[in-house]
């Protein structure tokens, strides 16, 4: 079930004759409403995960002479609309983090819940793998993924229960990580709610795919790429994603940036965005009934101005 649909939908304010983009296509049910609102107009749909791309043959299959599916990383929607020769979209949308198939299909590796050799690649063809950061990896660096992406108070711990496990035999499926990941906890941390590998499986993840890594790059390149007045959507789902969406957000829409005592304007800077939303548009108590993988969801919506972006 798409995530914020009809949030992102009214956000999106879509024409029947723009150029849109979903640059986390997953399993299409987004791009889905946007196409079905398309008259002349154009939906391009990118994902990193091939699976995602030829499923969406199916699910796309009514209103494929409106899209066009394209197998890249979001971060560089830029160049990949230059590729296909549109100047700019009209409205963009990011669904960020890892998608509810890629959860759900256990041979992934994404799950602490189901036994599987440790992988986490969005994108099959990327080279670095859950298995070389847990079995390569300094302790040092296990333990600053592991804090920094999964706000784990553990990190030290479990960082140095997994280089000691390794030691002994390679680390090579999910489960054995999740036992050692275990082992390395007090019994209070054990008790609680969530599951205790969660975040550093997280963790993992974010580090595989530099997933915090691409937003600032993704969010300038869809700016950059937008006509004025075209919006941009972007549903994050965790506080890290979240904090540098917020940031960066704020930053573009910022103008003038000499100190207050001058005289008047030097540094000629001017908006890039407006912010349509201040606070984060959250999942509604019906959604979260009908879909309990969205109760951590946030979006924010953003507005391009008619600044003229020159090449930094």
């Amino acid at each position: 079930m798409p995530v914020l649909l009809q949030p992102c939908i009214d956000g999106l304010n879509i024409k029947p004759d723009g150029i849109y983009v979903d640059g986390t296509l997953g399993r299409a049910g987004h791009s889905r409403e946007i196409a079905r609102r398309l008259t002349t107009g154009r939906l391009i749909c990118i994902d990193q995960d091939m699976a995602a791309i030829e499923a969406a043959k199916t699910h796309l299959a009514e209103h494929m002479d409106k899209v066009t599916l394209v197998h890249s990383n979001f971060c560089n929607v830029a160049s990949v609309l230059k590729e296909l020769g549109i100047p700019a979209a009209d409205g963009m949308l990011f669904d960020l983090g890892v998608s509810s198939p890629q959860l759900d299909d256990a041979a992934r590796g994404f799950s602490y819940m189901n036994d599987a050799p440790l992988d986490m690649r969005m994108d099959k063809d990327a080279a670095l793998t859950a298995h070389m950061v847990v079995n390569t990896w300094p302790m040092e660096e296990l333990r600053r993924i592991l804090f920094d992406y999964g706000e784990e108070r553990y990190a030290p711990a479990i960082a140095r229960a997994i280089v000691k496990a390794r030691e002994a035999a390679p680390i090579d499926t999910t489960l054995q990580l999740v036992d050692i990941i275990r082992s390395a906890l007090p019994a209070a941390a054990k008790r609680e709610k969530q599951h205790p590998a969660k975040r550093s499986f997280q963790a993992i993840r974010i580090a595989v795919n530099d997933e915090l890594g691409v937003l600032p790059p993704m969010l300038f390149g869809a700016v950059k790429s937008l006509n004025p007045g075209g919006r941009l959507c972007v549903i994050t789902f965790h506080s890290l994603e979240d904090r540098i969406i917020k940031k960066t957000m704020q930053e573009m829409a910022k103008g003038c940036t000499c100190p207050p005592s001058f005289p008047a304007c030097v540094c000629g800077n001017k908006p890039r965005v407006c912010i349509i939303n201040r606070k984060p548009i959250l999942p509604s108590e019906e959604e979260l009934i009908e879909n309990p993988r969205a109760r951590s969801a946030k979006l924010r919506i953003a507005e391009r101005t008619e600044f003229e972006w020159k090449e930094d």
